[in-house]
């Protein structure tokens, strides 16, 4: 069995078993769960700036993805500034998404190459750490509050057949959303080469991941550009 098939067969494995876990856990409390994750990611997405900016400062991101930027751009991308047009050239070779590629080449026309890099991926690294503070927080609370209540009202509304069969759907969506957020940060992950050029390679080949990619992939922009 050939790399991307091996791949194939993962993602499948992976697909059934939220699909089958859905299927036990059942459509009500499948709802329950994802209307508390909405509810928690739209706070997130609208009260997480303000906590990615304090962490900014705090953290010391900066200085570790500074030494990383480093290590990436070509020599010299420390004294010429993002308004040289050299800076076009560099920024469209980065495997970075063209999201974090537009905000790199909308920075201050003051700032060099590397720092612009730098600016942009601490900030975007530290909104990311305070997105997923908030959004789980709220989740956590949420359904140790909400979820004793909901559950066993709605399943006195819901016939047992089309819970299951909800749940079971519900659990498929899951995992489509799941592997295509994976996809979209799939190119950092290779950049920092912890995965073998055989295994990239098996992931780039890989039918099933790439249609699942292709599913999740609008609703997965959306959240991105919304949280940056």
């Amino acid at each position: 069995m050939n790399p991307s098939s091996i791949v194939d067969l993962i993602v499948v494995i992976f697909i059934a078993g939220l699909a089958f876990g859905g299927l036990s856990r059942g459509l009500v409390r499948g709802i329950t769960n994802w209307a508390v994750y909405g509810a928690a990611l739209i706070v997130a997405l609208h009260f997480s700036a303000p906590l990615g900016v304090w962490l900014e400062h705090r953290i010391g991101a900066d200085a570790v993805i500074r030494q990383y930027v480093a290590t990436k751009l070509p020599p010299g991308m420390d004294q010429i500034k993002i308004s040289n047009p050299v800076a076009h050239t560099v920024i469209d070779q980065s495997p970075l998404p063209s999201f974090v590629k537009n905000k790199i080449a909308a920075s201050d026309p003051n700032q060099t190459i590397a720092g612009a890099f730098t600016a942009t991926l601490s900030n975007l690294f530290a909104r990311l750490i305070g997105f997923l503070v908030v959004l789980y927080g709220v989740q956590i609370i949420a359904t140790l509050l909400l979820t004793p209540i909901l559950v066993p009202l709605l399943r006195a509304l819901v016939p047992m057949p089309l819970d299951a069969l909800g749940g079971f759907l519900l659990g498929i969506g899951t995992a489509v959303l799941e592997l295509a957020g994976i996809m979209v940060a799939l190119p950092l992950i290779e950049d920092l080469h912890v995965i073998s050029p055989v295994w990239q390679k098996a992931l780039q080949d890989s039918v099933v991941l790439q249609t699942v990619h292709n599913l999740g992939q609008p609703l997965v922009d959306y959240i991105t550009r919304f949280l940056f």
